[in-house]
């Protein structure tokens, strides 16, 4: 498992802070960058990793987001952020322990920058630094897999790798054990997908029970093809779902039952969840993030504060820094982070045939929002929403912890209040056929443009109906019309082209 610290300080570490600061606590620490140039690896006399320096990033910590941050960090703060991470299996004289070893590094670099140093993790530390029960549980279940599997995974060159960011490697997984309360994208997470993607192994996060993760990490793992497996009292199970699993020569299998310990809570709370897309045309005056913007104000929210690769952001939200990044990375994808006082979430721009897609999905506070959505803020949203050139888009709720973290128990999937769609969108869609498909309250509108808007009675303090289930409707709602989707036309065009 990994031990976690974070290094606050005034300033980024350069190079010489950290040969100074490693030279004081452990003179006989080696230090060199990693194979992708993202950190620098300290190791034993064995060339073996027992630390990674991740690169420092200023942040600025907005309103309403510091249930991510360590103790003593508040709203509004500027900081920069140096992560310090170990595996918790190694360590290096005059330590006895990888928590002991990684406190004293993380404290030293700390010193240099006139800043504090925490331990993210959250495993008992018993006076000796040797980890908790809690600690060695995971580990044993992480190295289980490795049991359960078909072999190690063969090196093409016959060399074992030397810089592995994870703690579990086999023929099918990556798995990275962690134990923080509460788990967001760093830079960390994203070193251990990209090691793990580079070998088309599939990364597994495994967690303890009291670990929750942030809305833009659960997007960040879905859109990276990552799982968030749980270790309860009673065995695995996947934090999405609930379902029980077991380690298998093929990675894992998922079993039809649903663990116990995933069952909701009466504490857990109903969170706004809106999702929208549209697509800008290849023009160099297409300006993205105007229609993030646009989502927000027709929900009754501000717009995000932050945008960024990890959390927190690092820089302000700015569609034209947003635009000018998505063309530096054309004609890949561009994912970045969003947070704001009330709301959290991500946007996607991702090229196509037929333009550029702009698909954000964010988490908003109910209670900031003035309660659940009525129908005159229904007609608003639907409306505001056209009017920005949305093209598909959903508002709906789903139970979160109330901070709008995602905690490792079943919290049920997404229930939509309202669904649109925009004609031109879906061309081959004909009016018969939309308006079945929606159900007895669709209806089609002409302004602000032609669309098809199902709203769908339901408050969040109601419980949902087990009959006409509306998150099974939306599930074989968006099968039916992606059939229709004038975008899936275009990529199997180009792709015959």
């Amino acid at each position: 498992m990994s031990e976690d610290w974070l290094v606050r300080g005034r300033r980024p570490l350069e190079l010489t802070d950290i040969i100074a600061g490693v030279e004081r606590v452990a003179p006989e620490i080696t230090l060199r960058a990693d194979a992708g140039g993202r950190a620098v690896v300290l190791t034993d006399d064995d060339d073996r990793p027992v630390a990674w320096v991740c690169q420092s990033r200023e942040v600025r910590l907005p309103l309403g987001t510091d249930r991510a941050l360590p103790d003593g960090a508040r709203a509004g703060d500027r900081a920069v952020w140096t992560e310090v991470v170990g595996p918790s299996d190694r360590t290096a004289p005059p330590f006895r322990s990888a928590p002991a070893l990684l406190g004293a590094v993380a404290r030293s670099l700390a010193e240099v920058t006139e800043g504090t140093a925490d331990r993210w993790s959250s495993g008992a530390l018993p006076p000796d630094g040797t980890g908790g029960a809690a600690d060695a549980g995971l580990d044993r279940t992480a190295a289980a897999a490795r049991t359960a599997a078909r072999g190690p995974r063969p090196d093409p060159a016959g060399r074992e790798e030397r810089d592995v960011p994870v703690d579990v490697v086999t023929d099918q997984l990556a798995i990275l054990v962690q134990s923080r309360p509460v788990l967001s994208v760093t830079p960390w997470i994203a070193l251990a997908q990209e090691w793990a993607a580079q070998r088309d192994l599939l990364l597994v996060v495994l967690t303890p029970t009291t670990t929750a993760v942030t809305p833009q990490l659960q997007q960040h793992l879905d859109a990276t093809g990552a799982v968030w497996i749980v270790d309860g009292p009673h065995g695995m199970y996947l934090g999405s779902t609930g379902q029980r699993l077991s380690w298998s020569a093929d990675g894992f299998d998922v079993l039809p039952e649903v663990d116990p310990a995933s069952d909701p809570v009466a504490e857990d709370r109903w969170t706004l969840v809106l999702q929208a897309e549209t697509t800008h045309p290849f023009a160099a005056s297409t300006v993205v993030g105007e229609f993030t913007r646009a989502v927000c104000a027709a929900a009754g929210h501000a717009p995000p504060t932050r945008m960024g690769l990890f959390e927190p952001p690092e820089s302000d939200f700015d569609p034209a820094t947003l635009t000018a990044y998505a063309k530096k990375v054309s004609p890949g994808p561009a994912r970045l982070l969003l947070e704001g006082p009330t709301l959290d979430g991500a946007v996607e721009l991702v090229p196509q045939p037929i333009g550029v897609v702009e698909r954000v999905t964010l988490l908003a506070d109910v209670e900031t929002s003035a309660g659940p959505m009525d129908d005159e803020a229904v007609r608003s949203f639907v409306r505001g929403v056209l009017a920005a050139g949305g093209q598909v888009a959903l508002a709906g709720y789903r139970r979160t912890t109330g901070a709008r973290l995602v905690p490792a128990r079943v919290t049920g999937p997404t229930f939509p209040r309202v669904v649109t769609l925009a004609r031109s969108r879906f061309p081959t869609l004909g009016d018969e056929e939309a308006l079945r498909l929606g159900g007895s309250t669709a209806r089609l509108v002409a302004d602000p443009v032609a669309a098809l808007v199902v709203p769908i009675d339901l408050r969040p303090d109601e419980p949902v109906p087990l009959e006409d289930n509306p998150a099974v409707w939306w599930a074989r709602f968006v099968e039916a019309v992606g059939h229709h989707d004038g975008h899936r036309h275009a990529a199997r065009r180009a792709r015959r082209d």
